[in-house]
């Protein structure tokens, strides 16, 4: 007895339909396929559900990078723990359940962040209304070289914006207590991965419009992507060095002083999130790098970078959100001892 296994295609047909009949396991069953089944090369094309996994593709293939690393990162940590004890220096057993009641509380003090949350949400609205702008005038062809530069001077008034905002920050937490820690946690190490994404984006984009000529869209562009590359820098040394970093004195605790550019920050790196995703993500928006590279190699280049930049920005928000919380919390010497153990 032989057996027939038959493929269908999740097409959808218009016309006439004709019937196929086969047997399996000498059972015979019919099923209404179209004439052109086997040999329709276009055949996934007509499919809705292919139009919409195209067009979401973009957009979802970063996150699965992401979660990759995430995931690597936390079974990293995992690794490095298993048989660690961690050992309470204090003899007291009450002082030792009072703080580990403590770290289980949930506290979120939201003082002297509201000048920097109104300020982040009045740039995330204009990011917001840029997106929009540029993709009503991305569709048409007459207004796409206005799209495109819309796209990377956006990108460079947030970039200047973030820049200003980390020095003051920086300035303006110099006072809190560097606590120096030879080892990086699992939030540095992914922030430090992900940042080679910005500087490979940027060099490449850099040595296309080098060659490529510098007219008014390529300094835009140059522009941009000097200034993408020196503010992810300068945020990654201000997270490594804020996370270090708490308050000291009752009188630090209570002004929190800096607080309110973390949170702009936070803000920011949303906005900036956005930007990335939804419109550098594609190689017909840079059409000079796809010129001078050629499309296969540009997109090769994209994929690894901006799964990269995306994370990063998105990783740089939790982060951030870390400072935002425990700067300005003064530690006990029993955190201080759990710290120093769990290095």
């Amino acid at each position: 007895m032989s057996t027939k296994v038959v493929f269908l295609k999740p097409c959808i047909f218009v016309g006439d339909l004709s019937v196929l009949v086969s047997s399996v396991g000498g059972i015979n069953t019919s099923v209404n396929v179209g004439p052109d089944i086997v040999n329709d090369p276009q055949c996934l094309e007509t499919s809705l559900m292919s139009k919409v996994v195209e067009d979401a593709a973009p957009y979802l293939y970063p996150c699965s990078i992401q979660y990759s690393l995430i995931c690597a990162g936390i079974l990293y940590t995992m690794w490095t723990n298993i048989g660690k004890r961690l050992l309470y220096q204090s003899s007291d057993e009450e002082s030792q359940r009072e703080a580990k009641v403590r770290s289980q509380k949930l506290s979120v003090d939201c003082s002297s962040s509201s000048r920097g949350l109104f300020m982040g949400i009045f740039l995330l609205v204009s990011a917001v209304i840029s997106m929009i702008v540029f993709f009503m005038l991305i569709n048409k062809p007459s207004y796409m070289d206005a799209a495109i530069q819309l796209e990377h001077l956006s990108q460079v008034v947030l970039n200047v914006i973030a820049a200003i905002a980390l020095i003051l920050a920086f300035i303006r937490m110099r006072e809190l207590r560097f606590t120096a820690k030879e080892e990086l946690s699992l939030e540095e190490i992914l922030l430090i991965i992900s940042l080679p994404g910005e500087y490979i984006f940027g060099f490449l984009s850099i040595i296309a419009i080098g060659v490529e000529g510098i007219d008014q869209s390529g300094l835009i562009i140059l522009l941009s992507s000097v200034l993408a590359m020196f503010e992810s820098s300068l945020q990654t040394m201000f997270i490594l060095n804020g996370m270090r970093r708490s308050a000291h004195t009752p009188q630090l605790q209570k002004r929190k002083t800096g607080r309110e550019f973390i949170t702009f920050l936070m803000v920011c790196n949303i906005a900036m999130w956005g930007v990335n995703t939804f419109e550098i993500h594609r190689s017909e928006f840079n059409p000079a790098q796809m010129r001078f590279y050629g499309v296969l190699a540009w997109n090769i280049f994209t994929h690894i970078a901006i799964p990269l930049i995306i994370f990063f920005r998105f990783h740089s928000t939790v982060c951030l959100s870390n400072i935002w919380k425990h700067a300005w919390k003064r530690k006990s010497n029993s955190q201080e001892s759990l710290t120093n153990a769990g290095q």
